[in-house]
């Protein structure tokens, strides 16, 4: 695994996703790569109305 610098604020996150993809490998290959499309503002509100939670309105765009 690629080591994530100590001083990044994301360096837990980063290595539970690079875990997660790790045991995916199996089932999806090793240079698998998932981009779903894009959820619709509609979705999004819900989604945030759900989770107790705003996104960023620069990550919607």
């Amino acid at each position: 695994m690629r080591k994530v610098p100590e001083n990044n604020s994301l360096k837990k996150e980063i290595e539970e996703i690079v875990k997660l993809c790790e045991k995916a490998i199996p089932e999806y290959g090793e240079n698998a790569s998932f981009f779903n499309e894009g959820a619709s503002e509609e979705d999004m509100k819900q989604w945030e109305e759900t989770n107790e939670i705003r996104i960023p309105e620069s990550y919607k765009e």
